[in-house]
């Protein structure tokens, strides 16, 4: 019996066949795949919700709170004092970022001097970085930092104030690359008298001249959600506020020109045209960008309670 082959008209029908169902299934899949991405987005920030509530519960449990405050967390603590909480590096991700943002390490250095924060950012006068390999073959970024507000940091020891041996280095900081998203820190040289103390990820460390050569372990906190910094100033919040959204910036500052530019951007918007937002009530809801105009909208941005 001879098999009798496809016609081209047979094969014709066939490839159009195929050609309509993919034209039905591929994009319903993707349309699917889109809001399982967004419901997962959603349901992070829920959760980071409940973490930062209580992050700062435990900061007001430990006093370290002044005056009236809020039930969530100034901007200075996110993320970072979050992710004690959360002990999950994932839940500060969107599936839909390409590339999330990060602000400076989770360690500032406390001076003596003048009593503020510097943070391990080479962008600050105070600071600067430099990188290498270690023996093992590991790679890591080592910080200076100088104090004095009046001498930048730098990596040169030189004679200075007639004495022989002088540099404008408290310390040398060595921080390893993420490994198992946690990083080590290992004051490598401290030379300082000032009771200077040094912050890593929210626990307060001081003596620093003792810890020459100790290794402090931090998480690694790349986040996809940027925080509303109108928070930081109000106790009272209103519950339609802002609290996080996800955005390309760790801190939204409806205030700031730039922000609102890109606020405004369609392609900032992630999940198909749109924003998830977390509100000061908890809840979460997906927003076009054509809402969260701060000129047009102002109430959502503003924690004021009416």
């Amino acid at each position: 019996m001879t098999r009798k082959a496809f016609s081209l008209i047979e094969l014709l029908i066939v490839v159009a066949i195929i050609g309509l169902l993919s034209s039905i299934v591929v994009p319903s899949t993707a349309r699917y795949l889109a809001v399982a991405r967004r419901t997962v987005c959603a349901t992070n920030l829920r959760l980071l919700f409940n973490y930062i509530v209580t992050a700062q519960n435990e900061r007001i449990a430990r006093h370290e709170t002044e005056g009236p405050q809020s039930y969530l967390l100034e901007k200075d603590f996110w993320p970072r004092n979050v992710i004690i909480e959360a002990r999950n590096a994932a839940v500060f991700l969107c599936p839909d970022d390409d590339g999330p943002g990060m602000e400076h390490l989770p360690l500032d250095y406390k001076s003596g001097i003048h009593g503020g924060w510097i943070p391990f950012d080479e962008s600050h006068y105070s600071c600067a970085s430099r990188t290498g390999v270690d023996a093992s073959g590991h790679s890591y970024t080592e910080y200076v930092i100088e104090e004095a507000a009046w001498l930048p940091s730098k990596w040169d020891h030189r004679e200075c104030h007639g004495q022989s041996i002088w540099s404008t280095n408290d310390g040398i900081w060595r921080v390893t690359e993420p490994k198992g998203g946690i990083r080590t820190l290992v004051l490598t040289y401290y030379e300082c008298s000032l009771p200077n103390e040094l912050d890593v990820n929210g626990k307060i460390y001081k003596n620093l001249s003792a810890k020459v050569g100790l290794k402090f372990y931090f998480p690694d906190v790349p986040t996809s959600y940027g925080y509303n910094v109108q928070l930081d100033e109000h106790a009272i919040v209103d519950r339609e506020t802002i609290v996080l959204m996800d955005f390309k910036d760790i801190y939204v500052d409806s205030a700031d020109p730039l922000i609102v530019d890109d606020l405004n951007d369609l392609d900032s918007a992630r999940h198909t045209g749109k924003h998830n937002i977390l509100y000061a009530s908890g809840a979460v809801k997906a927003v076009g960008s054509t809402w969260l105009y701060p000129t047009i909208y102002p109430a959502p941005w503003t924690p004021e309670v009416d």
